[in-house]
């Protein structure tokens, strides 16, 4: 698994994102929170189903948007949202060559309750 998680670490360098977002509450008696999200935004939906089955959660849509061509390849996201993608984090933090200091803010707890 340790060549898996340098080979997705590196993927998600190139690829990924990681961001903290505002999310409103469905109902009044509910709180707004703060969600933790991490995601592989790439052309190739079976390296994106890998990476799915090897941690075993987010799930993958295609990602929609800006008016596509005609001749453009479909862009599939992978995305894990909150505790998996605090997992996720952790798990290839080791690996990681440039993004360290923005997954170790992650990490450290800049999420607010």
């Amino acid at each position: 698994m340790n060549n898996d998680l340098a080979y997705i670490a590196g993927f998600w360098e190139g690829e990924g994102y990681a961001g903290v977002y505002n999310h409103k509450a469905e109902s009044s008696h509910k709180k707004d929170r703060q969600r933790l999200e991490v995601g592989i935004i790439n052309t190739n939906k079976e390296v994106l189903e890998w990476i799915k089955k090897k941690f075993d959660s987010g799930c993958i849509k295609i990602k929609t948007g800006k008016k596509r061509k005609s001749n453009w390849k479909t862009v599939y996201v992978w995305m894990v949202r909150d505790g998996n993608a605090m997992k996720f984090l952790k798990m290839i933090y080791p690996y990681l060559k440039f993004r360290e200091e923005q997954v170790k803010s992650l990490i450290m707890g800049q999420l607010s309750p």
